[in-house]
């Protein structure tokens, strides 16, 4: 994910057109743009300053240190399902710019969208980034003792992002790609009987990644919660903010 914000603020870049549904007024839409990749950049440039754990911490780690709540992450490892979850997530960041160009209506504010998309996706890494750097929370996984039933557990355990749980990324930005989804599909499409099924896909799908990544061992419960809670208000007030 580390080249996203330089993805997202090429995307930014789209013609600031007026549409029926959004109206991207040029103020407000250089201030969420620059405000988002200031935070996109700002935070990751912070993130690389931070040092990776040393064995020595590693070792003083102890599960019973962790909250009731989030102990249950603390025994989760899966390289394979912290794939998938992988999988979500870029196919949730796809998904909001390819759906727009498949209808007419949506194809005529594709520049509004793919506009909107990028301030979400860039003001959700950015926050989510300054979150991680300002907490530091060690990942459920160090608390485990590497050895050969935990594949790839060692490496791991001594990368920079071991001290990166808090709050849960992919859940964050999946939450925020797919409410944003569903708020601009709930505004093009007002007389669509499919609109309670795009709001509860919105809110099942970043649910399922939230629970991929506690069962992966990337994060704590208290993680995901707050990273989807955050993506789901940035995905929803984003379009708002740009409604004629």
């Amino acid at each position: 994910m580390r080249l996203l914000p330089l993805l997202l603020l090429l995307l930014s870049l789209s013609p600031v057109l007026q549409a029926q549904t959004y109206r991207l007024q040029l103020g407000r839409t250089a201030a969420l743009t620059g405000g988002g990749v200031v935070l996109a950049f700002g935070s990751e440039g912070l993130m690389r300053q931070v040092s990776p754990l040393t064995p020595a911490e590693l070792g003083q780690l102890d599960p019973a240190d962790v909250w009731r709540l989030d102990r249950l992450a603390t025994d989760n490892w899966s390289p394979s399902v912290a794939r998938t979850s992988d999988a979500f997530l870029y196919g949730s960041m796809a998904a909001p710019p390819l759906l727009a160009l498949l209808h007419p209506r949506s194809r005529e504010e594709f520049p509004a969208i793919a506009t909107m998309w990028a301030e979400t996706g860039l003001i959700t890494y950015g926050l989510t980034g300054l979150g991680k750097w300002a907490v530091r929370r060690r990942r459920p996984f160090t608390y485990l003792p590497a050895g050969p039933g935990y594949p790839g557990l060692a490496e791991a355990q001594g990368a920079r992002d071991a001290r990166f749980s808090f709050p849960s990324g992919h859940s964050s930005m999946t939450a925020a790609m797919c409410f944003f989804s569903a708020r601009v599909y709930h505004d093009l499409f007002p007389d669509s009987p499919a609109r309670p099924v795009v709001w509860v896909l919105a809110a099942v799908i970043p649910a399922s990644v939230a629970w991929m990544r506690v069962r992966a061992g990337k994060h704590f419960p208290s993680d995901v919660i707050t990273g989807y809670l955050l993506g789901a208000t940035v995905g929803i007030s984003l379009p708002a903010l740009h409604r004629r």
